[in-house]
């Protein structure tokens, strides 16, 4: 998927996808929207000790 088709699926501009493809740090909701628009599944996998959460960021989710 090309940036603009990408920019156009979140009803954005190729520029501002630029930006968000070079940027180190994100909100996990933009990254979720973005994910959803490439139609990936993606879930985030914390373990401490013992116990194991599990986020999964794109089920469910519309793109915007």
């Amino acid at each position: 998927m090309t940036q603009v088709q990408l920019a156009a699926a979140l009803k954005t501009s190729q520029g501002q996808i630029s930006r968000f493809e070079r940027q180190s740090d994100i909100h996990l909701s933009t990254l979720t929207a973005y994910l959803t628009a490439l139609n990936v599944t993606a879930r985030i996998v914390v373990e401490a000790g013992e116990q194991t959460l599990t986020y999964d960021l794109t089920a469910g989710r519309e793109v915007r």
